[in-house]
């Protein structure tokens, strides 16, 4: 969680970052009149490879769901406080065992949702469905934002990449977690992320 003060032409620059301690909320600095809130849930993990199947063919897991995202605009002048929750990214799911009929690997587990005082909300995305299984993991949705995006669903196919967040971040926060090659785990999802920039 992260509460960075940025420049604003309408408003006075105040530079500085506020950390929060578990139970986490945000509590509006002195002079603050106006949030912007990013709000993004965490990504799916991806599904675990299967075992050899067929004596010849293996299959690859598909890629978990990236979380949704929101973006939302407040005048907090009659406000003090906000709690927030951040979603964890979905487990990667485990690969098939060397066993017929039970081939097929894993899917893996769904991402958490995120929030930002009960009012914005983006939920995880799904998780990837492990080898021998045809389910990519779905984009989380969200809700309550004055912009609200579905994440991206994972890739099924060679490589079975992950799906990213609504919201793209440079450290792909609420990115699903990628399918693991044949006989080998999924990678597990990103936590989400709120950010919560103050205008003065």
């Amino acid at each position: 969680f992260f509460s960075s003060r940025r420049r604003h032409t309408r408003f006075r620059n105040v530079t500085g970052v506020q950390t929060c301690a578990l139970p986490i909320s945000w509590t509006k600095p002195a002079g603050c009149r106006f949030i912007k809130v990013t709000v993004v849930g965490g990504g799916g993990g991806g599904g675990g490879g299967s075992a050899l199947y067929n004596c010849s063919t293996y299959y690859p897991g598909i890629g978990g769901g990236g979380g949704g995202g929101a973006y939302y605009w407040r005048n907090v002048s009659s406000d003090t406080s906000f709690s927030v929750t951040i979603g964890a990214g979905g487990s990667g799911g485990a690969p098939g065992p060397q066993a017929w009929p039970d081939y097929k690997g894993r899917s893996g587990t769904n991402g958490g949702s995120s929030s930002f005082g009960g009012i914005v909300s983006a939920s995880g995305g799904t998780g990837g469905g492990g080898g021998a299984l045809t389910i990519a993991g779905g984009g989380g949705g969200a809700s309550g934002g004055n912009v609200n995006l579905t994440g991206i669903a994972g890739i099924s196919g060679y490589g079975n990449f992950g799906g990213y967040a609504g919201i793209y971040f440079s450290s792909s926060y609420g990115r699903g977690g990628a399918g693991g090659a044949s006989g080998a785990s999924g990678s597990g999802g990103v936590s989400g992320i709120v950010i919560v920039e103050e205008f003065y």
